[in-house]
């Protein structure tokens, strides 16, 4: 591949990572490879080179190159500032127990969302869109927004849930493709939400419900004392610069090694702990390589082991 600053051909591994348990072709023999941040503005074209057994080379596509356009610096901008995947204690406007979240507007501007999506597939940004006429989110102004399936409801309801074991929630730019805000979360608590502390600008952490109103401070949630139900990894913030706290739910006894991989599968960092008890946990990777020299942007692989279990997270570094 190259890019509009730097002309010169680069290559990306790429790797296998077949959907499990899947019946579709292009899911079994699906693979990855991850192209460095291009950083705004500026675009790249590439095509993929295929070797086989026999030394016989093709191309995808056959002639020229598939080009991607970075998009450009938002210069307004909603956050997601709160969301509950696994709802047991707010109610809808019907008296239902679903997900949801809430935008937030942290500047000083008014933000239109008319024509604005959310999604929580990273591959489809464009999956749901606020197509109701002048709504506009004041400075300092919430949305509550339900995660349901069910727009026939009072309120507003995208067509996608939020998965209580993790995933990915996007606001997206008019344009569908300038995120103005994005998180990847891990394992959920029920009863619990996950928000910004501070409100609408710091770290994400488990804490008291509050939909429509300034987020709880993380010192509420330490009172909060519930064992996890599941073995889990997330990291925040994501993508990051210049580093990023990991936090890892143990629902039982036991070590955890958490190491960090780079694009071709070459450990990077390590850390490894004592026994620890139930619980949840957090360290910070600095960015900094196990030689203590800084890792160069781009994207990289997280995963945290504890006896039999495993989970893992990808990992952007920007510039």
């Amino acid at each position: 591949f190259t890019t509009s600053t730097n002309a010169s051909t680069q290559t990306a591994a790429m790797r296998a990572a077949p959907v499990p348990n899947t019946q579709r072709v292009e899911e079994a023999d699906r693979w990855t490879g991850a192209i460095p941040p291009l950083g705004t503005g500026a675009s790249c074209r590439y095509r993929i080179t295929v070797r086989d057994s026999l030394d016989r080379v093709q191309f995808y596509p056959r002639q020229g190159y598939i080009s991607i356009p970075a998009s450009q610096a938002v210069v307004r901008s909603a956050v997601i500032n709160e969301f509950m995947a696994d709802n047991s204690t707010i109610a809808d406007p019907v008296g239902q127990y679903d997900d949801w979240l809430e935008l937030f507007n942290p500047t000083s501007e008014a933000v239109v969302l008319t024509n604005t999506y959310l999604t929580d597939n990273p591959a489809v940004l464009t999956k749901w869109k606020f197509t109701q006429p002048n709504l506009v989110l004041a400075p300092g102004a919430y949305l509550t927004v339900w995660c349901d399936e069910d727009a026939s409801q009072a309120g507003i309801h995208t067509n996608f849930k939020l998965g209580a074991g993790g995933e990915f929630i996007a606001l997206t730019m008019e344009d569908g493709m300038t995120v103005m805000d994005s998180v990847t979360f891990g394992a959920q608590t029920k009863g619990s939400s996950f928000g910004r502390s501070p409100n609408g600008a710091g770290t994400w952490t488990r804490m008291t419900p509050t939909p429509g109103a300034a987020n709880a401070t993380a010192t509420g949630v330490t009172a909060v004392s519930v064992a996890p139900e599941h073995f889990s990894v997330e990291a925040f913030p994501n993508p990051f610069n210049p580093s990023t706290t990991i936090r890892y739910s143990l629902p039982e006894r036991g070590a955890a090694t958490a190491t960090i991989f780079d694009v071709l599968g070459r450990e990077v960092w390590s850390s490894r702990s004592g026994m620890q008890e139930s619980g949840s946990y957090t360290l910070l990777w600095n960015g900094m390589n196990s030689s203590g020299t800084r890792a160069g942007s781009g994207v990289y692989l997280l995963r945290v082991t504890s006896g039999n279990r495993s989970a893992s997270v990808r990992l952007m570094m920007l510039k």
